[in-house]
């Protein structure tokens, strides 16, 4: 039921999603332990399942915008509010324990964006809910689509080992994880006695053969 000049929009937008999708699958599925299985650590569940949740809302969002005779607004009330639902448990599963300021702006940083985005999406689907063919409004969820997508890809490129600027460090629950990780890793220490003497013998045999 959107102005019929949105509906190549919508339509390359579902794709796009469908994509998307495809690739979050493929690459959780290299290392479903460390991402989505339950001996995962909380906060890689938590990105990825924020991940899944933002591009199934822009799919299915995407799919009744190009479908014709379908009011959008019923469809962004209805995946916005299963959203906000999810970044809610997501927020929960991630309070810090125990409770610092630093912790907290890192570990809640993803829920607060999410409920931001889905918040002005819940917002916009009550207005296309009113109006489904008014243009401005349609616009709207244009934009809130744009920020799911901006929220989704950035967050895949954190859980894929990005750690570069402000939001994909400080402000990620995944900072402090892998700074732990980084310090748990074992390094490499020099051989002593009689490690050492075999090891400059073998160099030196190998020099002079």
């Amino acid at each position: 039921m959107v102005p019929p000049a949105f509906l190549p929009f919508f339509a390359a937008s579902m794709g796009a999603a469908a994509t998307l999708l495809g690739l979050l699958f493929v690459a959780v599925s290299i290392a479903p332990e460390a991402t989505v299985r339950s001996g995962a650590p909380v906060e890689r569940r938590m990105v990825a399942d924020s991940i899944f949740t933002a591009m199934i809302n822009a799919f299915f969002a995407s799919m009744v915008g190009a479908t014709p005779d379908l009011n959008l607004g019923h469809g962004a009330l209805l995946l916005s509010s299963l959203s906000l639902g999810h970044t809610l448990y997501v927020g929960w599963r991630l309070w810090p324990r125990p409770f610092t300021v630093a912790a907290l702006a890192r570990r809640l940083g993803l829920a607060l964006v999410g409920l931001a985005i889905y918040g002005l999406q819940f917002a916009n689907a009550i207005e296309l809910v009113r109006a489904p063919t008014q243009s401005s409004v349609t616009v709207g969820q244009i934009y809130v689509l744009f920020a799911i997508y901006g929220f989704a890809i950035a967050r895949s490129w954190e859980l894929l080992g990005a750690r570069h600027g402000l939001l994909t460090s400080r402000l990620s629950p995944l900072f402090e994880l892998d700074g732990h990780e980084g310090e748990a890793a074992p390094g490499r220490t020099p051989p002593s006695g009689a490690a050492a003497e075999a090891d400059a013998a073998d160099t030196e045999s190998t020099q002079n053969p």
